[in-house]
């Protein structure tokens, strides 16, 4: 009797698969009985243990329990399942699942989507990714974002979603959630199933936690829940309540079982309905005045006459081709001794990347029938495209959507553009054709100019020029000895020196204290000698200054430390430029000792020009800096070249090879830094482009500033 019984609810349930019209269950007992009202149930399960990137974190239980728990769906709810796993569970296959689960289900359906695998969480924005197989260290747009799986959802017209996430998903997802009943009979059940819903379990980890377990405790909560043989129906809520004990101990964060937001939730829950129980569902008795329910009779259909079918075998040319027989899917090819009713039946055969087959077969009673199917490759419709770029950080679109090189598109015309920070976007059009790989490359340009929170930046090209000076200089030194130079790489250089107003906004912001003010003072001028007293820095370098001045009074751990804090606040990477790249823009392509030419006069610096010398005309001194540009920039629009402010270099000072060299960043120690360029105390013919100062890192001089080159990404 209890094995009759099992075998009516079993077939109860098969039934139930077939889409019926939108319609409520008015009792426990029509929802048993699988009236109409009851769609099917399909579940997308992944799991995901091997990762193309070795640098993303996984779990060695994912796919055991993925695996496990697509079994248990299958066999004690019912459900059409679609297992994904490892390699198979790339970006474009589970974005393609998702959206068959929105076009092949009827209002109805109810749909399980559970995912086991690594993932990523942003606290800040309360966002989270789940990653796909194929997901990318750093590229976000290989990942799935949980607004992808909400659009996903919210496109499916089911009457019931739920998702069991072995990871992370976001917590802006997240709506209510409801209290578990203690009184849960007929009623409850019927409630939860009329009304639409859309929710949503996660484990509250990143990745599948196991303790020892050949599966994870997520996925053994799952199973256990859905493997309780005494209950008919299971509700979201018992099943998270039956296992979120164990998923607290085992997580680093709190396991959440809620509505998703803004899916259409309708304040139902998810009702599984099993199989297998060899007894009725456990419903409390009702309340004393109340009518009792009535008892449902089970009656086992009689057994017909065997004599009615045939059998039949489905071979095909390719294994695993999915076959449906009148519109029901029964397997994949090879299908041996299938039985079913004498008649005619229509037989289709398809698979991924071939045409679909479609035969009409005629099964004579008692008869066994065999079909052949011979399916064929569908014609190619896409071809891959291959985008590279440069630098590699650019961002690349494809008709306007994010893409990723090496995908397949659709064959035809595209539009790439490729945008990156710093750079001119650069877009190309690309023909794709069917079965064949495209190729197309998009360099970018470096803008030639960009002006962000700390001024106006002037790119510099790369070259190659004569560094120090010809022997037939003035006033040249033997720390010039000429050389050539080549820089392979272009540069941003701040058309002006650092600014006093910049440097209060930083110790504004940071609460910076100058090595000056800590330690004895900053050297400067007083009855044209340069002293040092602690009433001196960058605050007061012993004449008058404003906010457009150049800053002094800076050591060169000084200008460090404005660095970093410039780092730590911005998308830029700033830092002080090389030697040979302050020499090569100060020249801006001129072979003088100056980029005005053979002299320097008070009309070209600010410098100390009260002296002749060589053939150059004297003028006059200068007390103190004045506003930086003050004076004509030159040919590459670069201010204060010349005289202001010496300014630090990021080199150890050393002599000069004598051969040519490529990129030289000085010598990798020493005792001294670089400072170039002469400042408003200095004669002028110390201002040239080649004239080099060896000064102690630590020294503070109102004479000496900085300059900020940043790099341009490759």
């Amino acid at each position: 009797m209890a094995r009759e019984i099992r075998s009516v609810i079993i077939f109860l349930l098969m039934a139930a698969w077939t889409v019926a019209a939108s319609a409520d269950v008015t009792s426990f007992e029509e929802l048993e009985r699988h009236q109409g009202a009851v769609g099917s149930y399909k579940a997308l399960v992944i799991g995901i243990d091997t990762y193309v990137d070795p640098g993303i974190e996984r779990s060695s239980v994912a796919v055991k329990g993925a695996t496990r728990v697509a079994e248990v769906l299958r066999t004690r709810a019912g459900f059409d399942v679609k297992l994904l796993v490892n390699a198979k569970a790339n970006r474009a296959a589970v974005l393609r699942e998702l959206r068959g689960l929105a076009r092949g289900m009827g209002i109805n359906d109810s749909v399980v989507i559970y995912f086991s695998g690594s993932s990523r969480v942003d606290k800040a924005t309360r966002k989270a990714w789940w990653y796909p197989s194929d997901a990318a260290t750093g590229d976000e747009t290989t990942w799935i974002a949980d607004s992808e799986i909400q659009v996903a959802v919210n496109s499916m017209r089911v009457r019931d979603v739920l998702i069991l996430s072995d990871a992370a998903l976001g917590d802006n997802m997240f709506g209510a959630t409801h209290r578990l009943a203690k009184r849960r009979d007929g009623d409850y059940y019927v409630d939860l199933f009329n009304k639409r819903s859309r929710w949503a379990m996660i484990s509250g980890n990143s990745l599948p936690v196991s303790q020892g377990a050949k599966m994870s405790v997520f996925a053994e909560g799952v199973v256990k829940a859905l493997s309780d043989r005494k209950a008919r129906c299971l509700t979201t809520m018992e099943m998270f309540s039956s296992m979120k004990k164990e998923l607290r101990k085992a997580g680093g964060m709190p396991p959440r079982c809620r509505s998703l937001r803004n899916t259409g939730d309708q304040g139902g829950e998810f009702v599984f309905l099993l199989a297998g129980t060899s007894q009725p569902v456990a419903v409390k008795a009702p309340p004393a005045k109340a009518a009792p329910v009535p008892a449902v009779k089970l009656v086992p259909p009689k057994p017909k006459p065997q004599s009615v079918n045939g059998r039949l075998d489905v071979l095909a040319n390719i294994r695993g081709a999915e076959l449906t027989v009148n519109g029901r899917a029964l397997g994949k090819t090879p299908v041996s001794g299938m039985t079913l009713k004498a008649g005619t039946h229509k037989i289709t055969l398809t698979k991924q990347g071939y045409l679909a087959w479609n035969e009409t077969v005629k099964i004579e009673r008692g008869k066994e029938s065999r079909v052949n199917a011979t399916l064929t490759k569908e014609p190619p419709k896409k071809g891959k495209l291959f985008v590279s770029v440069k630098p590699a950080s650019a961002a690349v679109k494809l008709d306007g959507s994010s893409f990723k090189s090496g995908t397949f598109v659709h064959a035809g015309t595209h539009r790439v553009k490729v945008v990156a920070p710093l750079f001119e976007p650069g877009e190309v059009k690309v023909v794709v054709s069917p079965g064949k790989d495209a190729w197309v490359e998009v360099f970018l340009t470096p803008l030639p100019a960009f002006s962000g929170d700390w001024g106006r930046f002037v790119y510099i090209k790369a070259g190659s020029f004569r560094m120090g000076s010809p022997v037939s200089e003035t006033r040249r030194k033997e720390n010039e000895t000429p050389h050539a130079v080549t820089l392979s790489r272009g540069f941003f250089m701040l058309d002006r020196e650092v600014t006093v107003a910049q440097w209060k906004a930083f110790v504004a912001s940071s609460g910076y204290k100058s090595e000056a003010e800590t330690s004895g003072g900053a050297y400067a001028m007083e009855d044209y000698s340069w002293t040092r007293s602690r009433e001196y820095s960058w605050k007061n370098p012993g004449f008058a200054q404003k906010g457009e001045h150049p800053v002094t009074g800076i050591t060169y751990a000084d200008a460090l430390a404005f660095i970093r804090w410039l780092n730590d606040h911005g998308a830029i990477t700033y830092r002080l430029p090389t030697e040979a790249e302050w020499e090569y823009a100060a020249r801006a392509g001129e072979l003088t000792a100056f980029s005005t030419g053979a002299c320097l006069g008070s009309g070209d610096a600010n410098v100390d020009a009260n002296a002749s010398w060589g053939d150059c005309p004297a003028g006059e001194a200068s007390s103190g800096t004045v506003a930086s540009g003050s004076f004509k920039p030159n040919a590459w629009g670069l201010y204060d070249m010349h005289g202001n402010v010496g300014e630090w270099c990021r080199d150890w000072y050393g002599r000069y090879p004598r051969v040519s060299t490529r990129d030289p960043l000085g010598p990798s120690s020493g005792s001294n830094r670089v400072v170039r360029g002469g400042g408003w105390a200095t004669y002028a013919y110390n201002a040239r482009s080649a004239n080099r100062e060896a000064t102690d890192p630590t020294r503070a001089s109102a004479e000496v500033g900085m300059r900020l080159v940043v790099e341009v990404p490759q």
